[in-house]
C-alpha cells in the first residue's frame, strides 16, 4: 500500500469514528421525558420494581407521568380496551405502556393532544414497530373522545379493586366508600417543617404550636415547627 492510500485509509477511519461519535449524541438526545417514562414504566413492570425506589433520582415531568400511570392503571386500561375494542391483555406490553402514557397525557395532564400523540407514535417507532399505525390510531381516537366519560362504574373510575371498595362499602356505606376512593386518588400537598414560624403566621387557636400562613395563595393548612431532641 502506497502512502497516499494509507492517507486515505487513515482519514477514512477518523471520519467513521467522528460520524459515529455524532450519531451516538443524537441518539442521547433522543432520548425525551417521555422515553425515560416508558423505560422507567418497563422496568418496574419486568423487575416487579418499587417505583419509590426507581423513580428516588427522577424528578418533573417523567416522575409525574410514571407516577400518574402507575395511580390510575386500571382506568388506563379500561379506556384501552374501549377504544381498541379488545383486552390488553392481547397487546403487546411495549404498546400497552405507550398508550397508558399517551392516555394519561390526554386525561389528566395540561399537555397538547397533538403532543401527546406525536411523541407516543414516536415511541412507538422504536419500541413496537409494527404497532406504529395502531398506537397512532387508537390515541387519535382518544384525542377525540371524552374519555372521562368512558367509566361508569365505581372501581374503574377510582381505579380501585373491587374487594377494597366492596370492604369499604361494607363499613362505611356506598356514598362514604365512594367519598373515601376518590380522596385517595387526589394529589396530596407536601408538609413543610420550619424551625422557627415564617414571617406572617398565626398561632392556632385550638392546637398549641400550630401555626397558619395568613396572606398567601398557597394552599397551606398550617406550619408546626421541628421538635428537636
Amino acid at each position: 500500500m502506497d502512502r497516499r492510500a494509507a492517507q486515505r485509509q487513515i482519514a477514512a477511519a477518523r471520519a467513521g469514528v467522528r460520524a459515529r461519535r455524532r450519531l451516538a449524541r443524537r441518539s442521547t438526545a433522543r432520548v425525551t421525558e417521555r422515553e425515560r417514562a416508558f423505560n422507567l414504566l418497563r422496568r418496574i413492570e419486568r423487575e416487579s420494581a418499587y417505583a419509590s425506589i426507581v423513580l428516588q433520582d427522577e424528578t418533573g415531568f417523567v416522575r409525574t407521568l410514571v407516577l400518574g400511570v402507575l395511580r390510575w392503571r386500571s382506568r388506563l386500561d379500561h379506556a384501552i380496551a374501549t377504544l381498541a375494542e379488545r383486552s390488553v391483555k392481547r397487546l403487546d406490553p411495549n404498546v400497552v405502556d405507550i398508550l397508558r402514557i399517551g392516555i394519561y397525557q390526554l386525561m389528566f395532564m395540561d399537555v397538547a393532544p397533538y403532543a401527546a400523540v406525536s411523541e407516543s407514535v414516536d415511541l412507538a417507532a422504536r419500541y413496537a414497530k409494527r404497532a406504529r399505525g395502531f398506537v397512532n390510531a387508537i390515541l387519535r381516537r382518544a384525542s377525540q373522545t371524552d374519555l372521562r366519560s368512558l367509566a361508569k362504574d365505581l372501581t374503574t373510575r377510582t381505579a380501585h379493586p373491587q374487594w377494597l371498595l366492596d370492604r369499604w362499602i361494607r363499613t362505611y356505606g356506598q356514598q362514604r366508600a365512594a367519598a373515601i376512593a376518590e380522596a385517595n386518588q387526589e394529589l396530596s400537598f407536601p408538609d413543610i417543617f420550619t424551625s422557627t414560624p415564617p414571617s406572617g403566621a398565626e398561632p392556632s387557636k385550638l392546637v398549641p404550636g400550630i401555626f397558619k400562613l395568613t396572606g398567601s395563595s398557597a394552599k397551606v393548612e398550617g406550619w408546626a415547627p421541628e421538635k428537636r431532641s
